[in-house]
């Protein structure tokens, strides 16, 4: 397995624990540096949950003992983390009622970005 690969997959991992909150996650990979950055926020989520505080305690850990040879950096989004090689970039509600993500889409402007969302039991076929 590929770190890419690895942390797309503890990404997707996130997104489905019981957080009860938005959350917004971004993954580059800063070829410069040798640097996984993954940002996550809201901060209060980062820094006031147990469930993401264990989340990202191991996916550090287990990173390392992986892939010796690679470094991750998980943090708030920052300016000055090079984010132009964007791997993964995804905006979810982490719902503890139903312990399942629903998804959502983004559409980015020159102001920021909106919302739209896909929940399986409003899509019509």
């Amino acid at each position: 397995m590929t770190p890419q690969k690895y942390i797309i997959e503890k990404i997707k991992e996130l997104q489905l624990l019981p957080l009860n909150s938005y959350i917004k996650i971004r993954y580059a990979y800063d070829k410069v540096t040798n640097f996984h950055i993954v940002e996550v926020s809201p901060e209060t989520i980062r820094r006031g949950n147990d469930a993401y505080m264990d989340w990202e305690y191991s996916v550090i850990k287990e990173f390392c003992d992986l892939f010796p040879g690679e470094d991750i950096l998980i943090s708030e989004p920052d300016e000055c983390n090079d984010m132009s090689n964007i791997e993964y970039d995804g905006f979810t509600f982490c719902d503890d009622f139903k312990n399942k993500p629903k998804r959502t889409k983004q559409k980015w402007d020159n102001v920021g970005f909106s919302e739209f969302y896909e929940d399986e039991y409003l899509l019509a076929s």
